[in-house]
Formats: C-alpha cells, sequence, structure tokens
C-alpha cells in the first residue's frame, strides 16, 4: 500500500538527529577554520573558510528534505541507472579527473567546486542493493551461484569503477 508522505507522518525525531550531528559537523568546522585562518593572516577569516562548507550542508538539508517526499517506490524504479551512472562517473574521473598527489578522484565543477564520485557510487550502491531486497521474488533468486552473481557482480563492478581512481578507503567502504 502506497501512503503518501505528510506533515503528519513525517519522522521529525530523525530530522532533529541529523540536524544535531550537522550542527557538530559545522561547528567542528569552524572550530578548525579558526585555526587555518591564524596562519593564513589578516585577510582571511573563519567565516570565509567555513562558508562553502556551511552552504554546502544548508543545500543538502533542502535536498534531503525535497527527496523525502518522493515515493520511495520511484527510487527502486532508477536503482539500476544510477548504479551504471554511478560507475561510469568513477571510471571518467579516474580518465579525466583532477590529479591530486597521484590519484585521480575529483571533478571539477566550475564556480561551485569539486565533486567526488565516489560518494554517488556508495549511495548507488546502496539503492540498488535495498531495491534488490525489496524485490517480491528476492528469496528465489538469492539461492545458490544465481545470489552470489546477483549480489557479488554489481558490488565488484562499483569497488573496480573505485579502485582504479587509486582510492582505496572507498573501494572499502563500497
Amino acid at each position: 500500500m502506497k501512503t503518501r508522505l505528510t506533515r503528519r507522518n513525517f519522522d521529525y525525531l530523525l530530522l532533529i538527529y541529523i540536524l544535531i550531528l550537522l550542527g557538530i559537523g559545522v561547528l567542528m568546522c569552524a572550530s578548525a577554520s579558526f585555526v587555518r585562518s591564524s596562519y593564513q593572516g589578516e585577510n582571511s577569516t573563519a567565516w570565509g573558510l567555513m562558508r562553502s562548507q556551511f552552504f554546502a550542508t544548508a543545500a543538502g538539508i533542502a535536498i534531503m528534505i525535497a527527496l523525502s517526499f518522493v515515493d520511495y517506490h520511484v527510487y527502486k524504479l532508477f536503482a539500476g541507472y544510477v548504479l551504471i551512472g554511478a560507475a561510469l562517473l568513477n571510471i571518467f574521473t579516474a580518465i579525466f579527473g583532477k590529479s591530486l598527489n597521484g590519484a585521480r578522484r575529483w571533478i571539477a565543477i566550475p564556480k561551485l567546486g569539486s565533486f567526488q564520485p565516489s560518494e554517488l557510487a556508495k549511495i548507488a550502491i546502496m539503492l540498488f542493493l535495498a531495491a534488490l531486497f525489496s524485490d517480491e521474488k528476492f528469496g528465489e533468486k538469492s539461492r545458490g551461484w544465481w545470489g552470489i552473481i546477483t549480489f557479488g557482480v554489481p558490488i565488484a563492478l562499483t569497488a573496480g569503477s573505485v579502485i582504479i581512481q587509486k582510492h582505496t578507503s572507498a573501494t572499502v567502504i563500497v
């Protein structure tokens, strides 16, 4: 049974927990920015160094709230496409990405900063596996070698697309 998300059935407690954790994270960034700004001279301020983190956090909260009103069945329809897109984006990054310390992990976005596609790969594999687990015929499909192939191949392809960037920590998480 599909139910539409309304203000009445919105999980406010989860939102409060997320906001508390984000607030702590922004305060930690502010704390680190004060030290960094003292080394950079008089023209640098802690707010200037932390501003992009604050706006990214605000944008993330807005996107999170907007996406929470989309029926979760819609995400199941696009899970495979998102996974393939994330893998292709990781391969693109390994070839054409911004190089830093011998690894290509970043895509530069003019006027916005940079983006690390391995983060999208983490979300994509979670979304894909959740869609797989929620399939009504999941029990029948997951037995024996077919189950290993069903789960192993997407995970291996996603992890492979991340490891070619020389990004071992993200590969372990995937």
